[in-house]
């Protein structure tokens, strides 16, 4: 029978579950899914979970929800939260549960494996029970698992919504996808939030995906915006050389409710020529450079 550690991913929105389940599932450790609080406290009665990866925001029972009762009832399993927000308030919430650590959405999978296998190594050997009986959602889908225009297209609609009902900024989302349909990078609009003047939805989800890939161009790859890129996005898009842009919210449906904001001419003048052709030179003679 297999002993690897089992790991209980409980959130409501299908694609980030499967997500962080591919992730943990290649890198050995069993996984059973819950769609939210509820369901996964029916898991913990039933099964022998090592560790809890709980979303913040599930319907109708949240992860502060489920770590709450959970405590009551004496169970001292680890937890991991994911979320999208980051206040002083919420650590405060995350130390009052009981909560190991958190992790920031969209997560990253490199973050997601490593703080599952500290908090395991925290928590030290765990007592064995008995096989369990009737998961919930055991996960046995495909580690590639592929998505068509629709889906990604919905992705992106349903970052957006979460987006401004969190109040993280406007329900602007996007999603970067391979030529398989495969999700890449996420991002959602957070200028405000984060104090961030490019942080624009299509950009973020560019960043995620080039870190995935480890690479700055995209060629093969396609973006779902729900709203038009912005100038800026625009930019980006050509740069990385994106094979197709899909976007369901134009920029004259925007306007009609957001007045596009009036652009300014700024002076540019050109100053310290002849020190930059210098180091323009010496950089062309390197025998390693970097192509930026």
């Amino acid at each position: 029978m297999d002993d690897s550690p089992l790991v209980l991913i409980a959130d409501n929105n299908q694609v980030s579950r499967e997500q962080m389940a591919n992730t943990l599932l290649a890198s050995g450790y069993r996984v059973i899914q819950a769609i939210d609080g509820g369901s996964a406290l029916k898991v913990v009665k039933e099964h022998s979970v090592s560790v809890a990866i709980i979303d913040h925001f599930m319907d109708p029972h949240g992860g502060f929800d489920f770590a709450r009762v959970l405590r009551n009832s004496g169970k001292k399993i680890p937890m991991i939260l994911v979320t999208d927000e980051e206040t002083s308030d919420l650590l405060m919430q995350i130390t009052r549960h009981g909560i190991s650590r958190y992790l920031k959405k969209p997560v990253d999978p490199k973050r997601l494996s490593e703080a599952v296998k500290r908090t395991l190594r925290e928590a030290g050997p765990k007592e064995k029970k008995t096989a369990p009986s009737s998961p919930i959602v055991v996960s046995i889908m495909s580690r590639d698992h592929s998505y068509t225009p629709e889906e990604l297209m919905d992705r992106a609609l349903e970052l957006g919504l979460r987006n401004a009902e969190t109040r993280k900024g406007g329900p602007f989302g996007a999603v970067v996808a391979d030529e398989n349909g495969r999700i890449l990078g996420e991002g959602a609009s957070g200028m405000t939030s984060r104090c961030d003047p490019i942080a624009h939805a299509e950009v973020m989800a560019i960043r995620q995906a080039t870190e995935a890939l480890n690479q700055s161009h995209l060629e093969t790859c396609s973006l779902f915006c729900s709203g038009q890129p912005t100038a800026i996005g625009q930019a980006l898009i050509e740069s990385v050389g994106l094979a197709q842009v899909y976007y369901a919210l134009s920029h004259e449906d925007v306007a009609q409710i957001r007045p596009p904001k009036q652009v300014r001419p700024v002076p540019m003048k050109q100053l310290g020529h002849a020190r930059a052709l210098e180091i323009l030179g010496a950089w062309s003679l390197l025998s390693k450079q970097v192509q930026d």
